[in-house]
């Protein structure tokens, strides 16, 4: 039903002549997704390996994940990369998250894999709408948890 994703994500990149506050979260499905912050940091990621909790990077994960960042954004190219990160994110076998209710009332919002940087924010919506017994801003039908039930 689920697993590990391991994920590097060259992080605090930075150019210091760039003023990045107002720069668009940019997700591509070929890219990786490209998050801004304030004072010319711009985050970058993410590598996606199924590779349990074997914890190192690859030089052909980081690599790829800097060529599609300096494809999506060329002023990338000239920033200073301050940081190389990895973590491992939770990932079910269909690559959909789990957010729903799960027995005994709880409801779950897990299973992001990579992107639950960038779809935090609209799951932690439509499941705390689920626990105020409101409608979710869209079905998450396709999300349900008990679809890896037997």
């Amino acid at each position: 039903m689920a697993g590990w994703a391991r994920c590097a994500w060259p992080a605090r990149t930075k150019r210091s002549s760039t003023d990045t506050a107002a720069w668009p979260v940019v997700l591509s499905s070929q890219d990786p997704y490209l998050v801004a912050f304030p004072a010319g940091r711009v985050v970058l990621g993410a590598t996606r390996e199924q590779a349990g909790f074997d914890y190192h990077t690859t030089v052909g994960g980081v690599g790829g994940l800097l060529a599609g960042a300096a494809r999506l954004a060329p002023g990338l190219r000239e920033a200073e990369l301050l940081e190389t990160r990895i973590g491992f994110r939770p990932v079910t076998s269909d690559g959909r998250p789990l957010l729903g209710a799960v027995a005994g009332g709880l409801i779950v919002a897990t299973g992001h894999g990579p992107e639950g940087l960038t779809a935090g924010p609209w799951s932690g919506l439509a499941v705390a709408q689920l626990a105020l017994g409101q409608p979710p801003v869209t079905d998450l039908a396709p999300f349900d948890p008990s679809r890896f039930q037997a």
